[in-house]
């Protein structure tokens, strides 16, 4: 089947970013996945996508890009993430309250560290979704720019579940690293640029906070499903997931791993260490560098 980047007759948007990376997330695999996608799949003006724990929503921001409209795309993740998506595909997304937020960050970067632990510290508030948020969506995503080795923060019975902080630190002179650490990974002007961007450019996109496995899919054979389940032996997620029980519908299912998963499987080119997770004790870390993409149908 001839194969495309996009779809024809139609050139891509302009580039955006997920507003937060994090550990696992696909920001570099994006574009291999989707050339994986559309070797098997050729892309039409009626293609929808489906992107199963989409954390930061990287392959979703490549299937728009490659000219798949926001709403023909759903997004669905039980963590904090598809809260922030299911708030901006309400028109819920509050930017005063992001910007209120991020005016409360210290300008002192030494003090960021505990500023950012207090924040941890208060109970989630999630509100009353889908009809209104509460302060998790923009409370989440200032933690998680702040997150210790860029690891998944989580919600667990009301509290935050964090991998602890950075913090500021330059190094001296018998120091063997050479770097200034900081203590966020994105700066509070560059996150609300960031979803200023989203919120203005995201018109119709459609996202679910909750378990995967428990959605009503409708789908066709013209629907793509794209998973980013939790790898095997790896550390895990704080919500967990078993692909298998989507793979089985019937349109074009494609899951990620470190390894093959069938018969139809394609090995990504590697993409640098950013998006690897951390092996278990006992898995050979090199198992982890691999990323595969298996399609089932």
């Amino acid at each position: 089947m001839p194969t495309q980047s996009c779809l024809p007759g139609l050139s891509a948007p302009p580039v955006l970013v997920p507003p937060v990376t994090h550990h696992g997330g696909k920001l570099r695999y994006a574009s291999h996945i989707w050339d994986v996608i559309v070797q098997h799949h050729a892309l039409s003006g009626n293609t929808r996508f489906v992107d199963v724990c989409c954390g930061s929503g990287a392959v979703t921001f490549e299937a728009i890009r490659r000219g798949i409209p926001p709403g023909r795309c759903l997004m669905i993740d039980a963590g904090p993430y598809g809260l922030v998506w299911e708030a901006i595909a309400h028109g819920q997304f509050d930017m005063d309250r992001l910007g209120a937020l991020c005016d409360q960050v210290p300008s002192d970067m030494r003090q960021v560290h505990d500023w950012l632990v207090a924040l941890s510290k208060q109970p989630v508030d999630v509100g009353h979704p889908p009809f209104s948020y509460g302060s998790a969506p923009y409370v989440y995503l200032l933690l998680q720019s702040g997150a210790w080795g860029g690891k998944q923060v989580g919600i667990r019975d009301g509290c935050w579940l964090t991998p602890g902080f950075g913090d500021y630190w330059v190094p001296q002179a018998i120091s063997l690293a050479h770097g200034i650490s900081i203590a966020l990974h994105v700066s509070p002007d560059s996150l609300k640029q960031r979803m200023e961007h989203l919120v203005a450019g995201w018109s119709g996109i459609r996202a679910w906070w909750g378990d995967a496995a428990s959605f009503d899919y409708q789908v066709d054979t013209d629907t793509i499903i794209y998973i980013d389940p939790p790898y095997e032996g790896t550390t895990r997620y704080a919500d967990s997931f078993d692909w298998r029980t989507l793979a089985g519908l019937p349109c074009d299912v494609f899951v990620s791993e470190r390894k093959p998963l069938g018969l139809v499987a394609s090995l990504l080119p590697r993409a640098g260490r950013s998006g690897v997770i951390a092996p278990k004790a006992g898995v050979p870390a090199s198992s982890t560098r691999q990323e595969w993409v298996t399609l089932f149908r």
